[in-house]
């Protein structure tokens, strides 16, 4: 089936399924159907990656056997049609080898009338163990809870040239007709009633229509730990599936729309009347941690603000929205939703409803990715004993080029993601970069472009 890695830069999986076959797991006791186990992995955008094992009937849900998959998946483009594997020298030194697909029990759910679980793969390029390896790190008695607020398009997409078309007749203004929109009704019972099916539970708080036609925004409820970017990666593959049994396509790229009103990010509103990108939330708090603490742990956030920009905003279409909704510095507000990070529930009785709104991420951004960052860099700050006062005025990097040198001169960053990582990370946001700037000398329009590069594929 192939070599297992060849190197493992993070701790090995705690509720790992190391020993499958001595785990009791529910056999198919279905007599005449093979189902399917959709094992799969996250990638650096976000998306599923992986491989549908068929059960047969008698046999457990997860193989007995190792499930592989190459790790050179990981520098897939978000259009897969290119790999940025070159400048791998670790894989290319390993003979471009498999690594299996390691299944988390806890997460087996069912899936459209099959299964699916979360899986690890390579544990020096995945984000999911890269933000778990982070996470094991937060102190004894305290936790990290946290969700996402996810904007997204729904309508759909040109075979021609890409541009996508909205699907909803509803934007911002629309709130009052938002409950007798049966389209919007009918997506939103179909999303629910998987979220309800998984492990962990994916469940939205509210439904509303946001700033661009067919743009909706749907709140997920706040999880502890992996849990909550768990959540948030199933969140957005059901929503593209419901999508899709409608006839249509979803998209979370962050901005779909051009000339009025504003893409979708990982959170509210968003956008200008100049087709703007949107600006996002990642809502955290901290239980068990001392308000003074997390006053170091936000300040830390803002410190590294500059070094998390690519992961938090991974995309060229992310950078259309700054300055609309969306952070250009590293400031911090009491309930201001124009700054940075937004806190809230600042008088509530030993901190223990304050809860932090960072509005940097875009609907993009990968949620693992976001989650790690966030706490390595907040974990910095705890750790400095850094005050709001201490860490300066600095820019939100205006572009994701300037955002990808950043990322590589943050030290703390690249050390709690691993230098494996950023390498090959920034060796596929490159190779965008370099794809957008040949079809921009091919004179596509801009909305051809991202409709190609992204609006189909985030």
């Amino acid at each position: 089936m192939g070599d297992h890695p060849t190197t493992r830069s993070c701790s090995p999986p705690i509720d790992i399924c190391s020993s499958i076959a001595t785990i009791a797991i529910p056999p198919c006791n279905d007599t005449t159907t093979t189902l399917f186990v959709f094992y799969t992995t996250c990638c650096f955008h976000g998306r599923a990656l992986g491989k549908l094992v068929p059960v047969y009937p008698g046999q457990s849900l997860l193989s007995s056997t190792d499930v592989f998959l190459c790790p050179a998946f990981f520098d897939l483009t978000p259009n897969p049609n290119r790999m940025e594997v070159s400048l791998d020298t670790e894989a290319i030194a390993a003979g471009l080898g498999n690594a299996p697909l390691t299944p988390f029990r806890s997460t087996l759910s069912p899936w459209y009338g099959h299964y699916r679980v979360i899986c690890e793969n390579d544990l020096s390029l995945s984000p999911r163990s890269i933000c778990r390896s982070v996470l094991s790190k937060f102190p004894r008695g305290t936790a990290f809870k946290s969700a996402f607020e996810y904007e997204f398009s729904v309508g759909s997409i040109s075979p021609q040239n890409s541009v996508f078309t909205p699907a909803f007749p509803l934007d911002i203004f629309s709130q009052h007709t938002l409950a007798t929109s049966p389209k919007i009704l009918e997506f939103a019972t179909t999303v629910v009633s998987q979220g309800e099916l998984m492990t962990p539970p994916v469940k939205i708080t509210t439904i509303n229509s946001e700033y661009s036609a067919g743009q909706l925004e749907l709140p997920l409820t706040p999880l502890l730990g992996i849990e909550s970017p768990d959540a948030a990666f199933t969140f957005k593959e059901i929503v593209r599936r419901t999508a899709a049994e409608l006839s249509l396509s979803a998209t979370f790229c962050s901005k779909v729309n051009f000339g009025s009103g504003s893409g979708s990010g990982s959170g509210s509103g968003s956008g200008s009347n100049e087709g703007c990108g949107s600006g996002g939330h990642f809502n955290f708090s901290l239980p068990g941690v001392s308000p003074a603490e997390q006053d170091c742990f936000v300040a830390g956030v803002l410190d590294h603000v500059a070094g998390i920009t690519a992961l938090c905003c991974p995309s060229l279409p992310c950078y259309h929205r700054q300055g609309a909704w969306s952070p250009t510095t590293n400031n911090y507000g009491e309930e201001n939703r124009m700054c940075c990070i937004r806190g809230k529930n600042k008088n509530d009785k030993g901190g223990a409803g304050r809860y932090f709104e960072l509005r940097l991420p875009s609907s993009a951004c990968n949620p693992y990715l976001v989650v790690a960052a966030v706490v390595a860099c907040g974990a910095d700050g705890v750790l400095r004993g850094l005050t709001m006062g201490e860490i300066g005025v600095k820019a939100v990097p205006d572009s994701l080029e300037t955002a990808l040198v950043a990322l590589r001169e943050d030290d703390v960053v690249c050390n709690a993601f691993g230098h494996r990582f950023i390498q090959i990370f920034t060796n596929v946001k490159a190779g965008e970069i370099d794809e957008f700037n040949r079809k921009v000398q091919e004179g596509l329009r801009i909305e051809e472009i991202y409709g190609e590069m992204y609006i189909k594929w985030m």
